[in-house]
């Protein structure tokens, strides 16, 4: 059997590796153009992971939440994954 603190703990330390990975990539493209380049995306998640840590953070802009709805609804719309590269799927 595990200890809850022991998984408690893992679980935290993965959700600071997914907030780090996600400035990580932002910084990246940050000179770029495109989605990943956008701050808007970046900014949902590290919220959507403060919220999972227990933070106290703002509400998100309503324009961050349709920027990314917008392009999660275009890669499905155009058969594109829906990962970090928008790479074309089998049609």
């Amino acid at each position: 059997m595990f200890d809850p603190l022991a998984c408690a703990l893992a679980d935290r330390y993965a959700l600071l590796l997914c907030a780090a990975a996600c400035l990580g990539v932002w910084e990246g493209q940050a000179d770029g153009d495109g989605f990943l380049a956008d701050p808007a995306w970046a900014v949902l998640v590290l919220s959507r992971i403060g919220r999972r840590l227990g933070i106290a953070v703002p509400e998100t802009p309503a324009d961050a939440e349709q920027a990314v709805l917008a392009e999660a609804l275009g890669r499905c719309r155009h058969g594109r994954s829906l990962d970090l590269y928008d790479t074309p799927l089998a049609g």
